[in-house]
């Protein structure tokens, strides 16, 4: 049974996806032992957003997750996002088990110290974060894909019924609701059990190193420094992301 990492990178006229999906890459190779499939999608759809912290909008493309089934090579995959950071191996027990599909959780901000688990509009189901995914090629994991697809395909009339905002389209709710369907109702919720560290938008990233990555932020008024070794994390301030490593 082959096990993979697939990352997407399409490059913005913002931000260079590319460059970012490498270095997760080189760390997945390092610290998993697997190796890692980076796909550019030249037909991913453009999705626009306004970001807390910033003035106005700009746009990404993210849009093309729910073709990971199809365009993986492998048997079981490893699924991120290019801003997710690997350093440590939490992640191999999940890849070596033998459940079909696992999505997020729960999720920690290691700058505030508080765990985070939203509800999904007024339906208040659990919300899942697809940043991170694992799934077998199987008949369940095609349909959660493809149901998923169906959200975003009809994104006003899911919204409504889910009680969300309809724009941006969010990869997120596509799969929180499809793994939904496809598992009762809830009965099952394809959740890892793996807490994902989560640097918010309110955290700047000062500097990505080998062993640790730096971060700054504030507690109250104060501005604060931290060294975060042999922790996986998601770096979601993505403009103070690329002034890091562009330098």
């Amino acid at each position: 049974m082959s096990k993979g990492c697939v990352i997407f990178a399409d490059k913005t006229d913002l931000f260079d996806y590319e460059r970012l999906a490498r270095m997760a890459a080189e760390r997945v190779e390092r610290y998993l032992s697997i190796p890692v499939t980076v796909l550019n999608t030249d037909d991913a759809v453009d999705n626009t957003r306004t970001f807390p912290g910033h003035v106005g909008n700009y746009s990404w493309k993210n849009l093309n997750r729910t073709q990971a089934y199809a365009l993986s090579p492998y048997d079981r995959t490893l699924l991120i996002d290019a801003d997710f950071f690997v350093a440590s191996d939490a992640l191999l027990p999940h890849m070596h088990g033998s459940f079909p599909f696992g999505m997020i959780r729960d999720m920690y901000n290691p700058a505030t110290g508080e765990p985070f688990a939203p509800t999904l509009g007024y339906s208040k189901i659990q919300q899942l974060w697809s940043t991170v995914m694992i799934f077998d090629k199987c008949e369940i994991v095609e349909r959660i894909f493809q149901t998923a697809d169906t959200v975003l395909g009809n994104y006003p009339y899911y919204s409504k019924l889910y009680g969300f905002n309809e724009k941006p389209l969010r990869n997120d709710y596509a799969f929180t609701i499809a793994r939904h369907l496809m598992g009762g109702y809830g009965q099952t919720d394809f959740a890892l059990k793996y807490t994902m560290n989560n640097c918010d938008f309110n955290t700047e990233i000062v500097e990505i190193n080998d062993e640790d990555i730096l971060i700054r932020y504030k507690k109250g008024e104060k501005p604060m420094l931290q060294r975060l070794k042999n922790m996986d994390l998601h770096l979601q301030n993505k403009i103070s992301l690329f002034e890091c490593i562009n330098g």
